[in-house]
């Protein structure tokens, strides 16, 4: 469940920063051309914001119920701010993107209240910008900490990047059963390098073929 989640999440983003674009671009136009306030501008302004609302419920859905990376990061908050994917993805992605929704229901509210249709263009021009900035700023591009691919294919799942990679110590100590990956490699993160112990297991596995 959790990988169509995010397969829905990760696609529907194309279609919230197209809207974006394409409500930012009749604001433009609007502005530069001095044209009137046209039903095709508010029923932009309406589709972006929806967009935005869905794609909040879906993360929301992930971010509460859902994401390994929000459990891990609730699981012990202190060592997660110092990780930087667990951060992203428990403070920095969500705060983001809250803004920018916020952003974009007031320019769109704006733009209903407002009569002359110069201040309404002006008005989606000005937060329909902010809040695609805030969007780019706080999507999760690849290259960044707890990046994703740019398009995400059926039956792929989620690359889980905690501090199993980025703590080994931290892992160690505390293994968490609930992620098999994360708990093996702090088991051979935890395990001393000592060449003196090589001939015994080699020892081991000959006894175990030989039975």
């Amino acid at each position: 469940m959790y990988a169509a989640f995010l397969l829905i999440h990760s696609t529907l983003r194309w279609l919230v920063l197209a809207l974006a674009l394409a409500a930012l671009v009749r604001a433009i136009r609007g502005v530069a051309g001095r044209r009137e306030w046209l039903p095709g501008d508010q029923s932009i302004g309406a589709w972006f914001t929806g967009s935005l609302d869905l794609q909040l419920l879906l993360g929301l859905i992930l971010y509460i119920f859902l994401s390994p990376f929000t459990r891990e990061a609730f699981g012990d908050f202190a060592a997660a701010m110092r990780n930087a994917p667990l951060r992203f993805f428990a403070v920095e992605h969500i705060t983001g993107m809250i803004i920018a929704i916020a952003l974009a229901h007031i320019g769109r509210a704006r733009t209903k209240k407002l009569v002359d249709a110069p201040s309404r263009h002006k008005a989606a021009l000005i937060f329909y910008a902010l809040a695609l900035v805030v969007m780019l700023g706080s999507i999760p591009w690849p290259g960044m900490p707890g990046g994703r691919p740019l398009f995400r294919g059926f039956g792929e799942t989620a690359s889980y990047v905690g501090p199993a990679s980025a703590e080994p110590s931290h892992r160690a100590n505390n293994p968490n059963p609930r992620d098999c990956a994360s708990f093996l490699s702090a088991a051979l993160n935890a395990a001393p390098a000592d060449s003196n112990r090589r001939p015994s297991i080699s020892a081991a596995a000959r006894r175990a073929s030989n039975s």
